[in-house]
């Protein structure tokens, strides 16, 4: 269930109160579309039903009257994702509205890979396998997250080297996620 026009952590528990029953709790997703909501996104995270928060870039960018492009709205979807990633919940970036151009969502969805968000949503069928592809780890990715891995257990958890960089605890962590999201989802 996803609440629009999200402000405040009460708007995701009147949802809840008004949707729950018993064996029935859907996960419930806040759509973060205003200047106000980011103003209490830590609020809004805490909100004890939360599942994962969506950025709605249109009606953000039409608030704040500024345009669309990546650059312009890099704030915020920082500001979401750093908010998301401290409350453990996910975050999915807005859609690409170019509807035409593959490319250009291609381009967007690897900058919101790259800078933590879980997914992307989409406005038109096409765009699904692009996103798809974008936000799904190759068999590369894979293996080198075990590799990560494999030498965090055998330098027993320090500073150690693979294929001539340097890694350390951020980098195990995020290698051992990647490998357990691939183990389960395989």
């Amino acid at each position: 269930m996803v609440v629009p026009k999200t402000e405040s952590p009460r708007d995701i528990e009147l949802v809840a109160a008004a949707i729950d029953a018993d064996g029935y709790t859907p996960d419930i997703w806040a759509l973060i579309e205003s200047p106000r909501a980011f103003d209490t996104l830590p609020a809004i995270m805490r909100a004890p039903r939360l599942g994962g928060v969506l950025f709605g870039s249109a009606d953000y960018a039409a608030s704040v009257r500024c345009g669309l492009g990546w650059d312009t709205l890099h704030y915020a979807r920082s500001a979401l994702i750093n908010a998301a990633t401290a409350a453990n919940i996910p975050a999915i970036d807005a859609p690409t509205w170019e509807l035409d151009d593959l490319g250009i969502l291609r381009r967007d969805a690897e900058r919101a890979k790259e800078l933590g968000f879980h997914g992307k949503g989409c406005v038109h069928p096409r765009h699904v396998k692009v996103i798809n592809d974008v936000f799904t780890p190759t068999t590369e990715e894979i293996a080198q997250a075990r590799a990560i891995a494999a030498a965090a257990d055998a330098s027993g958890g320090t500073v150690t080297t693979v294929d001539g960089q340097m890694r350390g605890t951020p980098f195990f962590n995020a290698a051992r996620a990647l490998v357990a999201e691939a183990d389960r989802t395989s």
